[in-house]
């Protein structure tokens, strides 16, 4: 409770009954704060945690985060009512997933922009002992980006000749084949004869 005093020089002094001030806090509907306020795209290697941000105003907030597959019906995600989502470990199911968040109260709701998820996935290349020449070096590449497999010409070993190259689950690709990544990381072993 307020009140207010008021006094002269002339010794006049009188005091003003009491009153209350009561705050009423409007509801404000959701905005998403610009561009900076909406998830960006992630990239990160298969297994990585990834963040998705969200930033809006408004008062009395919810938030539910949502996913969509291969362009299929949206989902909500299951616990995922907070302003930030987070994968502890992606898994090759997250890959090329666009992730959003829907921002209501009871004045209205907002979605933001998706954002898509790209993983990157190991491309490992097992030449062997004693080889020389252009030796590939182990990188990440993302889905359906091109993999160039060394040529003959490219690695050499004493007495022998470079034959062909296999992966992990035994499927055989000719020197210098242009292998297209898939939603895995994979391992190619040189295969040499003399």
């Amino acid at each position: 409770k307020y009140s207010c005093k008021v006094s002269n020089e002339a010794g006049f002094e009188d005091k003003s009954q009491e009153a209350t001030i009561t705050v009423v806090m409007v509801p404000v509907p959701p905005t998403i704060d610009g561009d900076r306020g909406h998830p960006k795209p992630q990239e990160v290697k298969l297994g990585e945690k990834v963040l998705f941000k969200v930033k809006a105003k408004g008062s009395d907030l919810r938030y539910q985060w949502k996913k969509v597959i291969n362009n299929k019906d949206p989902e909500n995600i299951k616990g995922a009512t907070k302003a930030i989502y987070t994968i502890e470990k992606t898994i090759a199911d997250d890959d090329q997933v666009k992730f959003w968040c829907v921002i209501s109260n009871d004045k209205g709701k907002v979605e933001s922009h998706p954002a898509k998820l790209t993983l990157l996935f190991n491309v490992e290349f097992d030449v062997g002992e004693d080889v020389s020449g252009s030796v590939p070096k182990d990188s990440y590449k993302t889905r359906n980006e091109k993999v160039k497999l060394p040529d003959k010409n490219t690695l050499t070993r004493k007495g022998y000749e470079l034959k062909e190259w296999k992966d992990g689950n035994g499927n055989k690709y000719e020197t210098g084949y242009n292998y297209t990544m898939e939603s895995k990381s994979v391992i190619f072993s040189a295969v040499w004869e003399k």
